[in-house]
């Protein structure tokens, strides 16, 4: 069920829920209106996407499209968790597969986030886009900045656990999750250039 929204009593979209095995057809609804958004904002920005192109794409009325998502900022920034949601799915799915070993889970966190880019091209170019605004400041900057925090934490979760079994000793845990997560970050911007 979604939940109402402070701002001008619309709807808090639910799309961040994208796993469940059984959506709802608003649920269905926001994610064909993301995934609509995913390409035009990859290719014409977001100051070139209209709620019309995203109503043609996705074959959702112009009317609804604004219902769930009062303004393209909105639809931008609701995205864009989107796409990092997807990207952590798969990342933590290799974290998943290396079972206790964190040597394994390491390997199959950086290998997750590389089978991303594989998978959802379309995402990746949807994310560098996002990369480049998060750089300009405001909210982007802000939930950019929360979610890479995030990753350095689980990253260095892995660590922490790989030296508590003896697979490695890391004096700077901090610093090394950070420089995993600027590899990782490396690696996908080249793979999409």
């Amino acid at each position: 069920m979604a939940k109402k929204s402070t701002s001008k009593g619309s709807y808090l979209p639910v799309a961040l829920n994208l796993f469940e095995a059984e959506a709802s057809k608003s649920q269905v609804q926001q994610i064909k209106i993301i995934e609509a958004a995913i390409h035009s904002f990859s290719v014409k920005g977001i100051e070139k996407t209209t709620y019309t192109d995203l109503a043609k794409t996705c074959q959702i009325s112009r009317p609804l499209i604004h219902h769930y998502f009062p303004t393209l900022n909105s639809l931008f920034l609701l995205t864009a968790k989107y796409v990092r949601k997807t990207l952590l799915r798969l990342a933590m799915e290799g974290v998943e597969s290396g079972h206790d070993n964190p040597k394994d889970q390491l390997e199959g966190y950086i290998e997750g986030c590389f089978k991303w880019v594989d998978l959802f091209p379309a995402q990746g170019r949807f994310w560098m886009l996002y990369f480049y605004h998060s750089s300009l400041g405001g909210k982007a900057r802000k939930d950019n900045s929360e979610l890479v925090d995030a990753g350095h934490k689980r990253i260095e979760g892995i660590l922490q656990a790989g030296e508590a079994k003896g697979f490695w000793q890391v004096e700077d845990k901090k610093m090394i999750a950070k420089a995993i997560q600027l590899f990782i970050t490396g690696g996908i911007v080249s793979c999409l250039t």
